[in-house]
């Protein structure tokens, strides 16, 4: 790792979601990249949003009810997605 770009480790997160309103939709892709002096390793689920995505939101991110159907909802997700972010030194439990 170049530790002028990047002295400390770094985890990025992505999220797609079902729509911009955050009282009514839900995150139905959470991504991470980590780079650290190893490089970059990514991590990625679906989450099952129980309810149909909108056709703007499946064209707009790639994403469509067929691939969330068995995709975890978040409840079942946060434990997992909290694993990989545990390593960072930004993570403070």
């Amino acid at each position: 790792m170049n530790a002028v770009l990047a002295p400390e480790p770094m985890i990025f997160v992505d999220l797609e979601t079902s729509g911009a309103n955050f009282a009514n939709d839900r995150i139905i892709e959470v991504g991470l990249i980590e780079v650290d002096e190893n490089g970059a390793q990514e991590w990625s689920v679906l989450v099952n949003p129980e309810t149909p995505l909108s056709p703007f939101i499946s064209g707009l991110t790639g994403i469509d009810d067929a691939m969330l159907c068995s995709a975890p909802t978040f409840s079942a997700t946060r434990a997992g997605t909290a694993r990989p972010a545990a390593r960072s030194p930004a993570h403070r439990p």
